[in-house]
């Protein structure tokens, strides 16, 4: 792991292809060793124990096997959200996963946010072929406010109660 500073509240984190995504390896759509720059309010990824770090250990199962029956059924995600992403790593997993073209993030800090959209654009590996936006807000609020409209909302909030608010506009909603 090899972190560097940027500046007093935030920092980049390397992660190397044979820990957090080693169980999407080798990778498609993003690089194989990713940088990921941190704010103060960031979650930083378990890069030395993936067993321990959310994305790797239930993030990334619960997408593939969604991508298994969404698959079964014929249906493609192309329209992907993550509520709460945190540092975009949920978000860099989905394009892997599910390769949409469009990606929305949201999280309650607009630095947070920055930065997310930020590291997943930074690592993709061809920046064309998706779009990534960023929102502001408190849980399914931005989205509603917006009229977004998805075929898969994932929450990636670990530590929180479900979101309450009616996501009416998402095919599935993981919680």
């Amino acid at each position: 792991m090899e972190m560097q500073t940027l500046d007093k509240r935030a920092i980049t984190l390397r992660i190397p292809e044979d820990t957090i995504f080693s169980s999407l390896s080798p990778t498609k759509t993003i690089k194989p060793n990713i940088d990921i720059s941190l704010t103060e309010y960031s979650y930083e990824p378990k890069v030395s124990d993936p067993k321990y770090d959310w994305v790797a250990s239930a993030a990334i199962p619960a997408m593939l096997a969604l991508r298994e029956k969404f698959t079964m059924q014929g249906q493609n995600v192309k329209e992907f959200c993550t509520i709460g992403t945190g540092t975009g790593t949920d978000a860099l997993a989905a394009m892997e996963i599910f390769n949409p073209s469009n990606i929305v993030v949201t999280d309650i800090h607009q630095s947070v946010v920055d930065h997310a959209v930020k590291n997943i654009k930074t690592n993709l590996i061809d920046k064309e072929k998706v779009t990534v936006n960023g929102v502001v807000g408190d849980l399914c609020a931005p989205l509603l406010e917006a009229g977004y409209k998805f075929d898969l909302i994932y929450e990636n909030l670990p530590n929180i109660r479900p979101c309450k608010l009616n996501c009416v506009t998402a095919h599935y909603l993981i919680l």
